[in-house]
């Protein structure tokens, strides 16, 4: 399955890519698609390819390695992060300058244009070694978990509260007094 995102903005790409895949199997998927089925697509995939040029935090790739699929993904970016040769299958590149605006990128910009090459051959081998491509999806979804769980998100938040306002005082733990606790419907009462 290849989704494009956006095929509507290139629809020469777009009749590029229908063409090559027709006679393969391959279901090219321009529509957009509602949270659920993005979802179901990433359950039922074996693994996924995400070759960008430049990625802030990789939301896709994340989400595999939640569900414990191999990730072959331009190692570059944010997603080098979380992703590396133990946790996935980072794709080579070679850095180039944006000659003009592209999108929310600007003139000079740094554009990684990913290795083909390299990607097939990871690609690959997620598909001829599944011993090795398990093992590394297992390690990924130690790591998004380790780095992106809401324990883990709330912990860093909270120190990054405590260095910038100082330690935060624990709340200390407050009782109802007896002439107001809770009467069997739970509103307050005085008691006597």
């Amino acid at each position: 399955m290849l989704k494009v995102v956006r095929a509507e903005r290139s629809p020469v790409l777009t009749e590029k890519l229908r063409t090559s895949c027709k006679g393969l199997p391959i279901v090219l998927l321009t529509e957009r698609a509602g949270r659920a089925e993005l979802e179901t697509w990433l359950s039922a995939s074996d693994a996924c390819l995400s070759l960008h040029r430049s990625e802030g935090l990789g939301l896709l790739p994340i989400e595999a390695m939640y569900l414990g699929k191999p990730v072959v993904a331009t190692g570059y970016g944010g997603v080098t992060d979380y992703l590396d040769e133990t946790t996935g299958f980072p794709v080579r590149y070679e850095l180039s300058r944006l000659e003009h605006a592209h999108g929310p990128y600007p003139e000079g910009a740094a554009w990684a244009e990913p290795s083909i090459d390299d990607a097939v051959a990871s690609m690959r081998m997620v598909m001829e070694l599944p011993e090795i491509a398990g093992e590394r999806a297992r390690r990924a979804g130690e790591r998004v978990r380790e780095l992106y769980s809401v324990p883990s998100a709330a912990a860093r938040f909270i120190g990054e509260l405590d260095r910038i306002l100082g330690p935060i005082p624990e709340p200390a733990a407050s009782t109802p007094s007896a002439e107001a606790l809770p009467d069997a419907a739970g509103s307050l009462q005085p008691r006597g």
